[in-house]
């Protein structure tokens, strides 16, 4: 089984992510006078993609992968 540096794969994934948000990973499609543009990523995936590579890197690194709670109110 091969081994992944998770590290490497939360930035390589993150410049996925910037590259798509600056609108430059887009598809063109044309049939005859008719253009449509779109791009097929998955953003919700791809950022829980990065989100499970940054915690595998922080246990490497013998850090706490950081966790958020949800604030609870009463009335």
């Amino acid at each position: 089984m091969p081994v992944i540096d998770h590290c490497a794969k939360a930035t390589e994934l993150r410049a996925v992510l910037e590259t798509i948000v600056r609108g430059e990973h887009v598809t063109e499609a044309r049939f005859d006078e008719d253009m449509t543009r779109f791009s097929a990523a998955n953003i919700d995936e791809l950022k829980r993609l990065i989100s499970y590579h940054e915690g595998e890197c922080a246990k490497t690194l013998g850090q706490k992968p950081a966790r958020r709670f949800a604030k609870r109110m009463r009335f």
